[in-house]
């Protein structure tokens, strides 16, 4: 007997079938049944033959079988190596002879049997080979088995299969006794290693094609799952054995990887799956598939399409919005230069430079920008870079000896005033905050006619994450106004995490690359706990434990400061030295020494901060000892990945590590990938463009009297100078990234990786509170008395808002209302240290459009968060409403609305849910959206015979000054001067006075009716 022969195999063999007992391996025994019957055996080629021929299944590879439970068929197999392997023909048209083909095989193939359905179906059989070598990698082993079969296509054999199956999966045996087996005689061993290198070069080939691949699929945008569920029942149920298996393969694979890179979740990806596998596969199945992109789930959207489904939106397929910008790269070393960013500036162009934070991008066009102004002899160039937040207008202002254009300075923009003063001496480089960059441009403009402006917009980003808040909303808005002036030559943004940015904005993307683009820190750890109830307690103990044990410094961004104040009264109480930041300490103390220093004193041990440092603000920490934790939970809400990226900047040396601080996910983790922002933005457009379509064939005829409702509103459509319907890109935008937090505050894996992803560092340590409270190094402090010094400074804190809350009374006085009418700092200051923030966010929003007593009863009526701007938006409410039955405006906001009104009568809380589910399907919109739309409708509640039932009215002015306590006509008063605070256009504005003088005229007849008179006696 030859020596490849007597070689000896590694298999798993199904050890409990005797020769003959089943004709052949019934289709139900699932794979879990099959590896309780395994036996590990080494084999010669010719006993594994033999064993085939007699109907054993054999798994051609050592394997190792894994437990995943206390139940016995809970187990899984890992591949750990092989040398053999086996390769279907199916010849269903007997178009070549077996024994043939073998020995036309004699020097490669090894073994021949033949399968249950031969002669029946066709010439089945198998080939067997052997490798001179064991192959340790499955991906490798599976490209050599490819490598094969390719070759017998060649060679013209008919029914080779078109792709190597999974090595760790059975091959099924034969028919015992019917048919003949055949060895070959001579020693026969591929060349292993000359088979890997043509394998390893197929692999980064395709591993090349799969990663263009994947920046096709990976930001489509999919229909909504319930109408990929329909389409899949369309499909139906492809059984096996029905011809179809390519076909189910295909679909299922394209499933799988659409679950894999997070367009479907999990659950999704496996519930389609299950439709049209009818049931047949375990999760265990889908679980272990293995996708690679070769098929996608535009596979499964064009099966469906051919089997007669329609897909009912006009979104479904469409891709991503197509980049309409160029994109540059520049490589650097370690940082921007300035003679780069002269370049970019001499270009004359709008342009968005994504720069790695700490490139050094600020300095260096700041460098640029005051060497160019020296340089132009015309002295006609003014450069102005804008940064987001006063504090960073401060700290470069000194750095670069730069005048600071910020709000306080009441002689800036007067004819001889500072800026005036500052622009005679020749000077033409300043630095201002976003909302007075155009209050620049339009005094100089005014002051020197020749003059030509470069607008340098720094952390541009912001405009996309805090489009939200009033004054950078408005900034924003007209910050991008201004950078279409024909008198603005260049616009260039600035972003360390440009993601965010809608690039299509821009004539071009300029992307600095540096070798290492990563994050300072040294490493990135997550911390986790389970119980919200151990939120504070055990982040106290944690940072106890690093400071007091490891005698780290740590900088802690904790997005509340009821959070930070209860923390550093802990810390304190035990001798660690903490100091807060926040926006009510930004003129003093620590946050003044970053601003102006950008160091912080040797004995500060903990820097509790919210975000107000996390964008510009930089720190020359002076050793390697200092960690970062980022709290990311309900308390503080900071699930945006470009600010964590941000935070983990500050420090411009290496540091410690970057953690995050979180809560366990409750609910089983449906998706493990990241938020893909661009599909989920393209979605949102697409869906504002459809709005904006929708609308106009509704205002055709009187564009001019459109308003934006609710829904408008929500969708970024506004009316453009009386005529045209346009699309706010940064708003729908920010709601994308609104989006994504949120995704993110649900899948805390998802959270996880995409920090990892942001921060370029893999996460080095999970460390889970709960097991460790008792042991290591927490357990060196004791926890029941970090638990006693929680609670009590939590109850302080009550105490003191509890105080703060009754104390509003009496500390909001007629002086308090007139400060803020007239903008006094040092007394609005003070005031708003006294009392609760909700409090003093709603005199923000009121005191300009009522006046001291109505103010007063305004506030203290919000008991509540949610009571802050309740007056404020039902005012509007019902402006908006009466607005549009004045015009008879028939927007997507009015039709949800007259919808809700056909409510009039009470039905059962059920009933009513099910009505608004009825509103969202008839309207094409989501409940979400309708019930945003109900806040514009007044909801009565009440109970009969045990049923809670609701039913819909309009809002009267009547009933609104009973439910804020005031006079109808000072609501009347608060709308007069809301139309003009608003940013009402225009003849709108003309057009929202006249519908408050009819509406005040009706309230005024409706009194007098109530009176008793008439207006005939009037």
């Amino acid at each position: 007997m030859t020596t490849a022969l007597l070689a000896k195999h590694v298999v798993l063999v199904d050890g409990g079938r005797a020769p003959g007992q089943f004709e052949r391996t019934p289709s139900g025994v699932s794979v879990n049944d099959f590896k309780l019957n395994l036996v590990k055996s080494t084999l010669s080629i010719r006993e594994i033959v033999e064993k085939f021929s007699q109907g054993h299944n054999i798994i051609l590879s050592d394997i190792d079988i894994i437990s995943n439970g206390p139940n016995a068929k809970d187990k899984d197999i890992k591949f750990v190596s092989s040398d053999i392997f086996a390769i279907d023909i199916d010849d269903k048209k007997y178009e070549t002879d077996p024994v043939k083909v073998f020995e036309a095989q004699k020097g490669k193939a090894v073994g021949m049997f033949y399968t249950f359905n031969h002669g029946i179906t066709g010439n089945r059989y198998r080939l067997l080979y052997q490798l001179d070598q064991r192959v340790t990698n499955q991906k490798e082993l599976q490209g050599i088995i490819n490598c094969v079969m390719a070759d017998l296509r060649q060679q013209g054999i008919a029914g080779v299969d078109s792709q190597a199956k999974n090595v760790h999966m059975p091959v099924r045996g034969g028919h015992w006794g019917k048919h003949k087996y055949f060895v070959h005689g001579s020693p026969i061993k591929l060349n292993t290693q000359e088979l890997l290198i043509k394998v390893r070069e197929k692999i980064k080939q395709r591993e090349a094609a799969l990663k263009e691949r994947y920046k096709e699929v990976e930001n489509q945008v999919l229909p909504p799952f319930e109408v990929l569920k329909e389409a899949a029942e369309t499909i139906g149920h492809l059984p096996s054995g029905a011809g179809v298996t390519e076909e189910w393969l295909r679909l299922t694979y394209g499933l799988k990887y659409a679950a894999d890179i997070g367009q479907l979740t999990d659950d999704e990806g496996f519930d389609l799956f299950n439709i049209i596998s009818g049931g047949e596969q375990p999760y265990n199945y889908w679980d272990r598939m293995s996708a690679n992109g070769e098929a996608t789930i535009a596979s499964f959207i064009e099966y469906a399409k051919k089997k007669g489904f329609k897909f009912k939106h006009a979104y479904t397929n469409e891709q991503p919005i197509d980049p309409v910008y160029e994109h540059e790269t520049i490589n650097i070393t370690d940082f921007v230069s300035k003679n780069d960013a002269k370049q970019l500036l001499d270009r004359n162009e709008k342009l968005l430079v994504d720069s790695p934070t700490g490139s050094g991008k600020t300095t260096a066009f700041i460098n640029a920008m005051k060497e160019l102004a020296a340089e132009d002899v015309s002295e006609s160039n003014f450069f102005i870079l804008a940064v987001p937040t006063i504090a960073l207008v401060d700290q470069l202002a000194k750095k670069h000896n730069l005048l600071p254009v910020k709000s306080g300075d009441r002689t800036m923009f007067k004819s001889k005033g500072t800026l005036h003063n500052y622009t005679e001496k020749g000077n033409r480089v300043v630095v201002s905050t976003y909302d007075m960059t155009s209050r620049i441009v339009k005094f100089l403009r005014n002051e020197y006619n020749h003059f030509r402006f470069s607008i340098t917009v720094d952390e541009i980003h912001k405009f996309v994450t805090d489009y939200n808040k009033g004054y950078r909303y408005l900034a924003v808005r007209s910050l991008e106004g201004v950078s279409k002036e024909f008198e603005v030559v260049s616009y260039i943004g600035l972003s360390g995490t440009p993601d965010e940015v809608y690039k299509n904005q821009f004539d071009k993307v300029i992307e600095f690359k540096k070798n290492n683009q990563a994050s300072p820190a040294k490493s990135f750890r997550v911390f986790t706990y389970k119980d919200r109830k151990n939120e504070m307690p055990y982040l106290i103990q944690l940072i106890k434990a690093y400071v007091l044990l490891a005698d780290a410094r740590l900088l802690v961004f904790i997005q509340s400061k009821k959070a930070i104040k209860e923390i550093e009264s802990v810390l304190n109480k035990n001798k660690i030295k903490a100091v807060s930041l926040t926006s009510d300490n930004k003129d003093k103390g620590m946050y003044k020494q970053l601003v102006e220093q950008e160091t912080v004193n040797e004995d500060v041990q903990v820097i509790l901060s919210t975000t107000v440092i996390a964008d510009g603000i930089n720190i020359l920490n002076d050793s390697p000892n200092w960690g970062v934790i980022t709290v990311a939970t309900n308390t503080s809400d900071l699930f945006n990945i470009s600010t964590i990226r941000q935070m983990s900047n500050r420090f411009r040396r290496p540091y410690l590590f970057h953690g995050i601080y979180t809560q366990e996910s409750k609910s089983e983790e449906k998706a493990k990938k990241s938020y893909f922002l661009e599909g989920a933005f393209s979605y949102r457009l697409k869906r504002s463009e459809e709005l904006v379509k929708e609308t106009k064939e509704f205002i055709s005829e009187s564009p001019e009297k459109f308003l934006e409702g609710i829904i408008e509103k929500e969708r970024g459509v506004f009316l453009k100078e009386e005529t045209d319907l346009q699309i706010d890109y940064t708003h729908v935008r920010h709601k994308t990234v609104r989006d994504r937090e949120s995704y993110y505050r649900l899948y805390r894996k998802a959270f996880m990786k995409a920090v990892s992803d942001v921060l370029g560092l893999p996460i080095s340590l999970e460390f889970d509170i709960d097991k460790n409270i008792d042991t290591g190094f927490l357990a060196a402090i004791d926890f029941s008395t970090t638990q006693q010094e929680t609670q009590e400074a939590i109850e302080e804190t009550k105490l003191s808002d509890q105080e703060k809350k009754e104390g509003i009374k009496d500390k909001f006085t007629d002086e308090v209302y007139e400060a803020y009418e007239l903008g006094k700092s040092i007394i609005i200051e003070q005031f708003e240290n006294e009392v609760l923030p909700m409090h003093a966010a709603c005199i923000k929003g009121l005191y300009e459009i009522l006046g001291y007593r109505s103010c007063k009863i305004a506030v203290m009526n919000v008991n509540r968060k949610a009571d802050t701007h309740s007056l404020k938006n039902d005012i509007r409410y019902m402006m908006d409403y009466a607005y549009m039955y004045i015009y008879g405006l028939k927007t997507k906001t009015w039709k949800i609305l007259s919808s809700l009104l056909n409510i009039s009568e009470f039905i059962s809380n059920d009933d009513y849910k099910e009505e608004v589910e009825k509103i969202a399907k008839k309207h094409r919109v989501s409940v979400k959206e309708v019930k945003s739309v109900e806040r514009m409708v007044n909801i009565e509640t009440r109970k009969s015979n045990g049923v809670r039932q609701k039913r819909t009215g309009v809002k009267t002015i009547y009933g609104l000054a009973e439910k804020h306590e005031l006079e109808w006509k000072e609501i009347i008063h608060a709308m007069e001067n809301l139309i003009e605070k608003e940013a009402f256009r225009g003849k709108q504005k003309e057009r929202m006075r006249e519908v408050i003088k009819q509406v005040k005229k009706e309230q005024q007849r409706q009194e007098i009716i109530s009176m008793g008179w008439t207006l005939e006696n009037q």
